[in-house]
């Protein structure tokens, strides 16, 4: 399978509608965009409650004028979102790329998987859609890159979408001394009985492993790994803080794995604890899950570090603007609960 420009057919035509992107017409790199340059037409959201109209503008306030188009796409209902329309779409292969001194990212333009290399193995997060892009795409992906499959040692699961379990099935029957892990509510939610999945076929099954917990760590070498559970996009949606190595630097990592998702006065109550217990005081520079197109430009930026592989990363927002990143998505969920809790009541 040839890896430039290839538009994946019938394989995933049916179910990529799930990994869509709003931002499909932005195409500047944050490393990039000039204070106020926002390519496509994002607003500021009209909230009726005085509570909510104020954390709005908390969240314009700690944006000043170098995260206006972040803080804007924050303050969506669901936070940085995928194409809502449902239809089937496309989907484009990208060439497998190192990213980081030790972060690798194979997979297409709307979904994909990231592999960490660490002292004593590799640790994946996510798998494609389903056992075929393990075998023919994940796969010959990661030896291209240099990396052998036989040293995945975990392989991290964001939540129970096939988009993100598909491929595990592949892995573990080939690799089975990789673990794979999930939390234990989207254990026991793809178990239960499912909707026809991509092209109209169940998505395999991955053998249940290993539950995530909130507040675990896991450490594999030199590398050790946080979780934080956050209900919304499913029952069990993990965030990650993962350390990486950039140019022989060390930064932080969260991998929101739900976008920002946080439907109700529980789910942005966990969605606090772990931003505030957990992810802030790791000081994180960087903010990016598996959809590249979801969140911060990604196919753009992934694109910029091809072209210009010993240039600043623009992944990297630096500590500061993490922090105030972090901030704005608490206002900005905040705000969408209490404008619902006050509207549902009227």
């Amino acid at each position: 399978m040839p890896m430039k420009s290839v538009v994946v057919g019938l394989m995933i035509a049916g179910c990529v509608a799930a990994a869509g992107s709003l931002r499909v017409d932005a195409q500047t790199p944050a490393a990039q965009r000039t204070p106020g340059s926002v390519e496509r037409n994002l607003t500021w959201p009209e909230m009726k409650t005085k509570e909510a109209q104020t954390l709005v503008a908390k969240a314009r306030e700690l944006a000043k004028n170098d995260l206006v188009w972040e803080a804007q796409d924050a303050c969506l209902e669901d936070g940085p979102a995928r194409e809502p329309d449902g239809r089937p779409r496309m989907d484009t292969l990208m060439e497998p790329l190192k990213v980081f001194d030790n972060l690798y990212y194979v997979g297409f333009e709307q979904i994909g998987t990231w592999t960490l290399r660490t002292s004593e193995g590799l640790i994946l997060f996510d798998t494609l859609n389903n056992p075929m892009e393990a075998e023919t795409v994940l796969e010959p992906g990661l030896r291209k890159l240099g990396l052998n499959p036989a040293d995945i040692k975990y392989i991290i699961l964001s939540h129970g979408h096939g988009d993100h379990y598909g491929g595990a099935t592949y892995f573990q029957q080939k690799y089975p001394n990789a673990r794979v892990m999930m939390t234990a509510a989207d254990w026991e939610m793809i178990a239960r009985p499912r909707a026809p999945g991509r092209g109209g076929n169940a998505v395999p099954l991955p053998k249940r492993d290993m539950d995530i917990t909130d507040g675990q760590k896991l450490t594999l070498g030199d590398t050790t790994i946080s979780f934080g559970i956050y209900p919304g996009h499913t029952p069990g949606t993990i965030m990650n803080g993962v350390p990486v190595m950039d140019k022989g630097t060390r930064r932080m990592w969260v991998i929101p794995g739900g976008a920002l998702q946080v439907p109700n006065r529980a789910s942005l109550q966990a969605f606090e604890h772990i931003i505030n217990d957990y992810f802030k005081p790791l000081q994180p520079e960087m903010f990016f899950n598996s959809h590249p197109q979801t969140m911060n430009d990604g196919v753009a930026q992934l694109n910029q570090i091809r072209k210009n592989p010993n240039g600043p990363n623009p992944l990297v927002y630096g500590k500061e603007r993490g922090a105030r990143i972090m901030d704005i998505w608490l206002a900005c969920r905040r705000a969408w609960v209490v404008e619902k809790e006050a509207t549902a009541t009227n």
